[in-house]
C-alpha cells in the first residue's frame, strides 16, 4: 500500500495493525530516513513497514545504440532534442512510451519537475494552489509533453509498462522514462545495469529525487497472528533484507546507513541524492506520494486526454487541472 494520505485514511478507520513496539525496539527513528518515518506513521503511530524507495525521474538508455552513434546521455532537454534527432534520422525510435494513462502522467510529472523545480511542483500537486495552475511553467510542461510525441512510435499504443520495457530492452527504442522499478525488471530478464542499458536522471531533473516509497501494511485482526505480523515487520527493516530486496526490486533501502557497496551505480546515486534531505526530495503525484487518490485520478485523466487529443489546447488543460484543484481544496 502506497501513499501517506491513503495510509492515514486506512489508519483512521482502524484497519491497520500498529507497529509501535516493533519500531521502538528496532530504533526505527534512528534507522529510517525522516521522510520515510513521516510516511509510515501518518497519525503518530507506525502503521506500515517500509520496503524501499523508488526514483521516478529515471531515464533509461540503450548503451549499445548510444555507443554506436556516439551519443552521450542527455542531461538537458536541449541535449535530448539533439540526441533524438540523430536517432530518428538513423531510423531508431528515440523514446518508448505507452498511452496508458498512468504512464503518460508519469512522464508528465517529470516534465513539471524539470520545468519548475520542487517548490512549484509542490504548489501544484501537494498544496493544490489554484493560482499555480495558470502559471506559464505548467504551460511549458504540457507543451513539452505534446512535443515529445514526435519522438515516439506512431501510433502510440496503450500497453503495459512491462511490454514497453521489453521493446526498449530489445532495441526497439533508444530511451524510456520510467521509475527505477524498471531496472529490477530488466535485470530479471538478464539485462545488466551499466551493461545493456544505463540510467540517468530525466533531463533537467538531475538535482531532484522524485520519489515513491513502497510500504507493507497488515490488517488489524483479532490478534491471533500479531506475533508473526510483528516479526515480519522487524525482518523487513533489517539491513540484510533491505539490501537483498531492493537489489531485486530496483529501488534503494529506506535506511540512513546501508551498505552502498552492494548497490549498482544508479542505486548509489539515487541513495546519495535522497540522503541529502527534503530539499532534494519530491513526492510523486502518480505514485501516490503527493495527494489523495481522487485528486490523483482526476489529474491523470486530464493529462491523458490532453496527450491523446491534439485538439485540446494547453490553456484548456491548465483550466481543467486548476478546476480540479479548486474543487478539492473546497472539500
Amino acid at each position: 500500500l502506497n501513499g501517506m494520505v491513503t495510509l492515514g485514511e486506512w489508519a483512521d478507520l482502524g484497519l491497520l495493525l500498529e507497529f509501535d513496539s516493533v519500531a521502538a525496539s528496532g530504533k526505527w527513528d534512528k534507522l529510517l530516513f525522516p521522510t520515510v518515518l513521516a510516511i509510515v506513521q501518518p497519525r503518530g503511530h507506525f502503521v506500515a513497514a517500509p520496503l524501499g524507495i523508488h526514483r521516478i525521474n529515471t531515464l533509461f538508455y540503450n548503451r549499445k545504440l548510444f555507443s554506436q552513434y556516439d551519443l552521450a546521455p542527455p542531461q538537458t532537454w536541449d541535449d535530448f532534442e539533439r540526441v533524438a534527432t540523430k536517432l530518428q534520422q538513423a531510423g531508431i525510435v528515440p523514446l518508448a512510451q505507452s498511452s496508458e494513462p498512468w504512464q503518460v502522467a508519469t512522464l508528465f510529472e517529470t516534465l513539471v519537475l524539470a520545468e519548475s523545480g520542487p517548490s512549484f511542483y509542490r504548489d501544484l500537486f501537494v498544496r493544490k494552489d489554484p493560482h499555480a495552475f495558470a502559471d506559464p511553467r505548467l504551460a511549458h510542461a504540457l507543451g513539452r509533453l505534446r512535443m515529445l510525441k514526435k519522438w515516439m512510435a506512431s501510433p502510440i499504443q496503450e500497453r503495459l509498462w512491462t511490454e514497453v520495457a521489453r521493446q526498449f530492452a530489445d532495441g526497439g527504442a533508444a530511451m524510456m522514462v520510467m521509475g527505477d522499478f524498471m531496472k529490477g525488471e530488466l535485470n530479471a530478464w538478464g539485462f545488466a545495469t551499466d551493461g545493456a542499458f544505463g540510467c540517468t536522471a530525466v533531463p533537467d531533473t538531475g538535482n531532484y529525487h522524485l520519489y515513491d516509497v513502497d510500504t507493507l501494511v497488515m490488517l488489524a485482526t483479532d490478534g491471533s497472528h500479531r506475533q508473526a505480523q510483528e516479526k515480519l515487520a522487524q525482518i523487513i527493516v533489517s539491513p540484510a533484507i533491505q539490501s537483498d530486496y531492493n537489489q531485486i526490486k530496483g529501488s534503494i533501502p529506506v535506511l540512513r546507513n546501508p551498505d552502498l557497496s552492494k548497490m549498482d551505480s544508479w542505486s548509489r546515486a539515487s541513495w546519495k541524492l535522497f540522503s541529502r534531505g527534503a530539499a532534494f526530495q519530491v513526492p510523486s503525484l502518480v505514485h501516490r506520494m503527493a495527494t489523495d487518490e481522487m485528486t490523483k485520478d482526476a489529474m491523470i485523466a486530464v493529462v491523458h486526454r490532453f496527450f491523446m487529443d491534439d485538439q485540446i489546447s494547453v490553456s484548456e488543460a491548465q483550466r481543467r487541472l486548476g478546476a480540479i484543484a479548486r474543487a478539492m481544496t473546497r472539500k
